[in-house]
Order: C-alpha cells, then structure tokens, then sequence
C-alpha cells in the first residue's frame, strides 16, 4: 500500500502567525533592558545596614527638633507649683504610648512632666548609642567576612594569575564602601554628641532657675512669715515709723518723759516696776512682726489691722509655700541627678567620637595608600605591556635573521 505525502506546511506557517499575533514578541531595547537589569544589581538595592543607619539619623533628628520645640515650656518655671497656677491649667490627660511625641505643642510644663521628659529622653539616647554599637559591630563583622573571603588576594594579583585591571576596581569598590559606612558611623556619633549636648545644656539652664528661684523665694509671695513681698516690709516699717512720731507728739504735749531702753512704751514710763503689769505672751502676728523688726507693742498696727482669719490664711500660705519649696528641692535633685548621668554618657560619646574620629583617618590614610598601590601597578602594567613589546620585535628580528642564515647554508651547499 502506497504511503500519499500531503504538504502541511502552508498550514504550518498559518499556525505560526496566529500565535505570533496572539503573543507579540518583546522589542529588543525592552529585551536587552531586561538583560542588562538581570545582569548588573540596581544601584538602589535594598541595604538593611543603611536602612537602619537612617532611621537612627532620623531618630536623632526628631529628638533635636522636639528639644527644641518643647524649650521655652521646658525652661519656663514660672509659677508651676502655686495653686493659681493648677487653678488656671487643670491637669490633662497625656497619652504616654506616643511617647515623646505626646509632649509637642505644650505650652506649660510641671515639675513631674519635665522630669518625665527627660527620662524618655535619656532612654531614647541610650537606644540610639546601643544601635549605633551594634551598626559598628555589623561593619565590623562585614569587613572580617570579607578578608577572610579572599585571604589570597594580594599573592594571586602578585603573581598575576587574575586581571589587574578588574581585580583593581573590586579593591577599590571595596575600600570605597568602607570609607563610606565609617563616615556614616562618624556621623551618627556627631549626632548623638550633638543631642546629648543639648539635653544637658537645657538641664543645666533649668537647674540654674530653680537655684535662683529658691534663692529669691520672696519673690513667689513670701518676704517673710507672713507671706508679705519686699513692698509690703517697707510699708510696715513705714507705718511703725508714723505710729513711734505720733506717739512721741502726744507724749511732749502732755509732758510725759520718752520711754527708756528697758520700758515698754510711753504709757508705762515712770511706774516703778513693780507697779507695772507683767507682759503678756505675744501672739502670731506679733511674733511675726517682731522678726520684721517691728516692736511687739500691744498697740502695734498690724495686730490692730489683721483678723484671726487673715493670720491663719497668712500661715497656710507660709505652708503651702514651705511644701512648694520642699517640691521644688526634690525636682532640683532629680534634675541634678539626670543631669550627671546625660554628662556621663556624653563624656562616653566624646570619648567614642574622638576614637571613631582617629579610626576614620586611618582608613582614609589606608584609602590613599590604597590608590597609590593601584596607580603603581598601572605603571608597571604598561611598563610590562613595553617589555613584552620589546621583546617579540627582538624575537622576530632573531627569527628572521636564523631563517636567512638557514637559506645561506643551504644555497651554499
């Protein structure tokens, strides 16, 4: 049985061309894009080193600005701890899980807030100096990783068993990127000295008010025990000034002698003592006025003019104004207490930046070594390119000179 051939192919190339219609092929520039995309890593590929190292540098940043947003509250003392104070700004509510992002925006701060605020702070530098060891150790351990990769690198480009040509430009590559990520280290370092600085110096300065503020403490209302200002001690003296001249009047018109240094006022001058009555105990506010420098007379003008309850009022201010000082203590405390340890860890930080500092030299000073090791062997590469040159033009002349040697002997013979 005879096998027919039937001819496909025109069904063959139809088939082609519906599926070429159905599926175009790519362009060749999209093509060789994708191949050289394939081919070379993107400039912008994801580096968890350097990711890390700029959120620190962010992180840095922010606490920075938050100083420096939250210094005027932070160093206006004011009169945070007086009761008016409380009774025009009742207290709020801050949502801590924020953070230090909870305190932006204040206007006034209390004592128990500041210290809050340096606290989060304090605790926000510690972190950042522990990621910025830890970026340390990371590039570290990158640059052993590397050595150790390739222990014979030097004797192989010695013995020019690699290219020099590519071999230089690794070496370069790499000396660049670590270059590059010390000068980032040196950076964030200059960063943490940066805010710590600040944080300190803004501790400094409150310190140095509230020192001043319990120094002047007659200026929060209290000149003395009856909460009087300076003001109201020279109105007082004035008034017992008045009262000793009238009294001196009154007593040369009726002929009456002026007191002597042992009696107690004119009315009693000239009674033997034992005619006279005993003294009465002296009350508050003649014991007050008597630290004033007011004599305790029972005639005195301020027992006349003040009322039991405006010496008892006076006494609750004296103690509201003692506690307010005692509050003002123990903050000064605490803020002297923060205060060294900020100056602890940027000392720590100086020292640190000085040997990052001094790491940073020698890498740039190994960096310039390294370039001029690198122009040296292009030197020689085309001083050995010449030789070589040399060399096969010498050979050839031999060459030809034993081939013309060979056909004289052979013609001679």
């Amino acid at each position: 049985m005879a096998i027919v051939a039937i001819n496909r192919t025109n069904e063959f190339h139809e088939a082609v061309r519906s599926l070429g219609a159905r599926y175009p092929p790519p362009s060749q520039a999209s093509s060789s894009k994708s191949k050289a995309a394939r081919a070379t890593p993107s400039p912008h590929a994801d580096d968890a080193w350097t990711k890390q190292a700029e959120q620190v540098a962010s992180n840095l940043q922010s606490f920075a600005s938050f100083l420096h947003s939250i210094r005027r509250a932070y160093l206006d003392l004011g009169s945070t701890s007086s009761s008016a104070h409380h009774a025009h700004h009742p207290p709020r509510a801050i949502d801590t899980s924020k953070g230090l992002a909870a305190w932006e925006g204040v206007k006034w701060l209390n004592d128990r807030e500041r210290d809050e605020i340096d606290f989060g702070v304090k605790v926000a530098l510690r972190k950042s100096v522990d990621r910025v060891r830890q970026l340390e150790q990371l590039e570290k351990v990158r640059a052993s990783h590397q050595a150790k990769a390739n222990p014979n690198g030097g004797l192989v480009r010695m013995l020019g068993l690699t290219d020099m040509t590519a071999s230089s430009s690794r070496t370069a590559t790499l000396e660049s990127v670590k270059s590059h990520r010390a000068y980032i280290i040196l950076y964030l370092n200059t960063l943490l000295a940066r805010v710590s600085e600040q944080q300190r110096s803004q501790q400094e300065t409150r310190v140095a008010r509230q020192l001043a503020k319990s120094q002047t403490l007659g200026g929060l209302g209290g000149g003395g025990a009856l909460g009087m200002d300076e003001y109201g001690v020279k109105l007082a003296h004035q008034a017992q000034g008045e009262y000793n001249t009238r009294i001196k009047g009154k007593g040369k018109k009726l002929g009456i002698n002026e007191p002597g240094p042992g009696s107690r006022g004119g009315h009693t001058a000239g009674v033997p003592s034992i005619y006279r009555p005993a003294p009465m105990p002296l009350s508050a506010s003649q014991s007050a006025g008597a630290m004033l420098g007011i004599a305790a007379d029972s005639t005195d003008p301020l027992s006349t003019m003040l009322t039991e309850d405006q010496i008892q009022q006076f006494e609750r201010e004296e103690s509201a104004l003692l506690q307010a000082t005692q509050t003002d203590l123990a903050s000064l405390k605490h803020a002297e207490s923060s205060l060294l340890e900020i100056s602890a860890l940027q000392t720590q930080l100086a020292t640190h930046l000085s040997a990052q500092s001094e790491l940073t030299d020698k890498l740039y000073d190994d960096a310039m070594v390294v370039t001029g090791k690198i122009d040296d062997g292009n030197v020689q590469l085309k001083k050995a390119k010449e030789r070589n040159r040399e060399s096969r033009v010498w050979l050839l002349v031999f060459l030809l000179m034993a081939s013309g040697t060979l056909l004289f002997l052979d013609y001679y013979t």
